[in-house]
C-alpha cells in the first residue's frame, strides 16, 4: 500500500478520469480489480490496428450487447408469465406456451 502510494505521490501512474483499482482475498489469495477510463493520448497508428478490424471490434459489441438485452428481456417475459401477470387482456406471443411444451 505505501508503494502505491509513493508512486501516485511521484506522478508515474497516468491520471484518469475514472482510476478503480481494487485488492480483494478470495480462497486465500488475493486479486486485483482495475477499472480505468480516460482520453486516450497514445500515438493512433498502431500496429495491426485499421478501421475494418475496428468496425468488426464494434460490430461485434454491439451484437453482443443486443443479444444478451434480448436474453434478459426473454428471461424477463418468461418470469412474468410464470407469474401469471398478463399486461394485455387477450393477447399473447406464444412464447410461455412454446416454452411450457419443452
Amino acid at each position: 500500500m505505501a508503494i502505491e502510494q509513493a508512486v501516485d505521490a511521484t506522478g508515474l501512474v497516468a491520471k484518469h478520469r475514472i482510476d478503480i483499482r481494487k485488492t480483494f482475498p478470495w480462497f486465500g489469495k488475493r486479486y486485483y480489480f482495475v477499472l480505468l477510463s480516460g482520453l486516450d493520448r497514445r500515438a493512433s497508428s498502431r500496429h495491426g490496428e485499421s478501421r475494418i478490424w475496428m468496425y468488426l471490434i464494434v460490430s461485434l459489441i454491439t451484437l453482443l450487447s443486443v443479444g444478451c438485452i434480448a436474453l434478459a428481456l426473454l428471461a424477463l417475459y418468461l418470469l412474468k408469465s410464470a407469474m401469471g401477470i398478463d399486461l394485455f387482456d387477450n393477447f399473447s406471443l406464444g412464447i410461455w406456451d412454446w416454452f411450457q411444451s419443452l
